[in-house]
């Protein structure tokens, strides 16, 4: 859970598990992430779906939307490398800077989870 009285916030978790990762994110994902995560290693690609789909899902919470509304086809940008380590660091979305997200530590390897922080409107 996550609240703020400054800004719209979203929060996402999943659990890692085996699915089919790559054609998830050629489904779901824009091709440059879809193609990081089919070179992520074998093992990792669930992993790695789940690390642009829970920013992707906390994204639409912190527009009150989800995954509606065009949320399914909101760009999370991929990392350069894997594993791409969970910071903390809010990084503002490339089409949309009043939106950042940020993987979170969760202190188990079974998890991924995100938050999203979208600038509340002026009144």
């Amino acid at each position: 859970m996550a609240l703020s009285t400054h800004r719209h916030v979203g929060v996402d978790i999943e659990t890692v598990r085996p699915f089919p990762a790559v054609p998830l994110a050629r489904r779901w994902l824009d091709e440059a992430a879809a193609d990081w995560i089919a070179r992520a290693p074998r093992d990792a690609a669930a992993r790695a779906f789940l690390w642009l789909w829970t920013q992707k899902e906390a994204v639409g919470k912190a527009h009150g939307h989800g995954l509606r509304d065009g949320g399914l086809t909101r760009r999370i940008p991929a990392p350069t490398t894997w594993p791409a380590p969970p910071d903390g660091r809010l990084v503002p979305l490339p089409d949309d800077p009043a939106t950042a997200c940020a993987v979170l530590p969760t202190g188990s390897a079974g998890h991924v989870l995100a938050v999203a922080v979208r600038d509340a409107p002026t009144p």
